[in-house]
């Protein structure tokens, strides 16, 4: 008698349990979809500019080993599982390497790491928040290239 009421107990903590677990699950989706509506024009606008960068199907290969190397991924599945801001770092910093993929420097980015990369979005985005920057890819591709340049010639 009293291991049944101890099971109807664990049974209950249980229920309470998978109760409040669906509370924060649907307050999370709720909080991913309002951070989705405050960056979509952003992610749309870098979305575009990385779509658009027409590159030939070997080039493209290339870029996409690129961002291997640089531990840059855009899947589906990291879209529902990043916070809409960590996505939005990704998909800027990606396109501040096609930028680059497309230009005269594309050969120095072996001197990008990850790492850099993230200190450089760093900086760009402390300067990004005392000034209005009206082209953001292109002020950070000159930011990536200031550095690439300043690696290549060290």
């Amino acid at each position: 008698m009293i291991q049944t009421s101890g099971k109807a107990s664990n049974f209950k903590s249980l229920k309470i349990l998978t109760a409040s677990g669906e509370k924060d699950k649907s307050q999370a989706e709720e909080n991913f979809n309002t951070n989705n509506k405050i960056y979509k024009d952003d992610i749309i606008r870098l979305k575009d500019y990385i779509n658009n960068s027409n590159l030939e199907a070997g080039a493209q290969k290339e870029l996409e080993k690129e961002f291997e190397r640089l531990e840059i991924n855009l899947t589906d599945d990291f879209i529902q599982i990043l916070s809409e801001s960590a996505y939005k770092r990704l998909l800027f910093m990606r396109a501040g390497v096609t930028s680059v993929f497309c230009s005269a420097h594309k050969y120095k980015l072996h001197y990008l790491s990850a790492n850099k990369l993230i200190t450089l979005f760093d900086r760009y985005s402390d300067v990004a928040k005392n000034t209005e920057i009206n082209e953001p890819v292109k002020y950070f591709k000159k930011m990536l290239v200031e550095y690439l340049d300043e690696q290549a010639t060290a």
